[in-house]
């Protein structure tokens, strides 16, 4: 598979900013968007900075896209625009022990090797905020039974179309117990 393939040798980020603009190619393009499960992904354009502080590099940035994906209740095409900011802080410096991490909104991603993965970054952040439950505009999810209602006895439910077959399983399961208990 051809990622993004845009690979940052951590030597080459110093304090002041290093700025990269990336556009996906057609062929990049398309892998992402059968390794996400969707019909697609056009016009992948980001805008990283990274930069160095002591044992700690920081990566920011913007991503835009037009995405296509399949309606959640007519599976009918939906496309959206993502337009994303993100912020990605790593650490150098050896992975700490359990005790001595404090839960922050500063938390760091530890880094290993000798390089960052900036199409790996890119992709991550698209699929982060890729929507969960596209719905293509004025379509109903309605004729189902929501979780609430699965939790109701069956012969109190007001769309059962499973209630003759859990019917006939109770009446089997009755019929079972009733036949051992007599043997």
């Amino acid at each position: 598979m051809q990622d993004l393939g845009f690979l940052i040798d951590i030597d080459k980020i110093g304090s002041k900013a290093k700025k990269e603009h990336i556009e996906a190619n057609d062929i990049q393009l398309k892998e992402l968007a059968e390794r996400f499960s969707i019909i697609s992904i056009k016009n992948l354009v980001a805008d990283i900075e990274l930069y160095r502080e002591g044992s700690v590099i920081t990566v920011n940035g913007i991503i835009n896209c037009d995405v296509e994906q399949e309606c959640v209740v007519s599976l009918e095409p939906v496309s959206s625009h993502i337009d994303e900011e993100f912020e990605i802080i790593f650490n150098l410096t050896p992975e700490e022990s359990a005790e001595d991490i404090v839960l922050s909104e500063n938390m760091t991603e530890p880094l290993t090797g000798d390089s960052i993965d900036i199409g790996e970054i890119i992709a991550e952040q698209v699929s982060l905020a890729l929507p969960a439950f596209p719905q293509k505009e004025g379509v109903e999810f309605k004729d189902h039974i929501e979780a609430p209602e699965a939790l109701v006895e069956p012969e109190e439910r007001t769309h059962r179309p499973f209630a003759t077959l859990l019917s006939d399983m109770v009446k089997n399961d009755n019929n079972n117990s009733n036949s051992n208990s007599n043997n």
